[in-house]
């Protein structure tokens, strides 16, 4: 009988522990289960701000300075993404109605010679901020078309060779007159069927957008 009572009490004993161990494991499982919900939900979050910065930018009617501000802004996260995978970079196409030109003067002995024009980017293109050939996976064109509308924007012209103030050669862009011209964010392929922004399959976040240059026209008076 005693034998009896003792195999009862360790039979007790060894069940308790196996609850014990069973509610250890089931809150070990629902602690895990709760911090990866809250882990998914916050790339969620981050998914859905990043998307919106860019998603503003989704307009019928736009201004080249916002343009501009979008291709920093591009340039800026692809930069932050250089050494990883190329599937978190932003790209940024845009289409031109009229080019954006080059212009060089050269004065000689006070006397300005004839204007010489070069084509940048030309009537029709589609220019495209990301480029694989590049090192760092940006447009090298547009980023140095970019730099230096930021460093001379609000200068008539710029000075690139200098002998004296009789002699010298200046240049003019047309950085400031692309910062007034209006595009609209629209697909740039037939098979967009019009739709100017893209995600990307695997990460969910925006991964292009397309612009085209519209026309500006009198009914555009109120929107400057």
């Amino acid at each position: 009988m005693e034998n009896a009572s003792k195999a009862l009490v360790m039979a007790g004993g060894v069940l308790i522990a196996i609850m014990v161990l069973a509610t250890l494991m089931y809150m070990m499982q629902n602690t895990a289960s709760y911090k990866t919900q809250t882990e998914e939900q916050q790339k969620i979050e981050q998914i859905a701000k990043f998307n919106k910065e860019y998603e503003s930018y989704n307009k019928s009617l736009l201004r080249g300075t916002e343009l501009v501000t979008l291709i920093n802004k591009a340039i800026a996260n692809n930069v932050k993404y250089e050494e990883q995978d190329e599937i978190y970079d932003v790209d940024v196409w845009f289409k031109l109605l009229t080019p954006i030109k080059t212009t060089t003067v050269t004065v000689t002995n006070g006397v300005k010679g004839k204007e010489r024009s070069k084509e940048e980017f030309a009537a029709g293109g589609i220019y495209k901020l990301k480029n694989n050939k590049e090192p760092d996976r940006i447009n090298s064109q547009i980023k140095n078309f970019i730099n230096v509308g930021a460093v001379h924007a609000s200068q008539e012209y710029t000075i690139i060779s200098y002998s004296d103030i009789n002699n010298y050669t200046m240049q003019y862009n047309e950085f400031t007159d692309f910062k007034r011209r209006i595009f609209k964010c629209t697909g740039l392929e037939k098979s967009d069927n019009g739709v100017g922004i893209k995600y990307n399959d695997t990460t969910g976040r925006v991964c292009r957008l397309e612009f085209v240059e519209v026309k500006i026209t009198e009914n555009m008076e109120d929107y400057y």
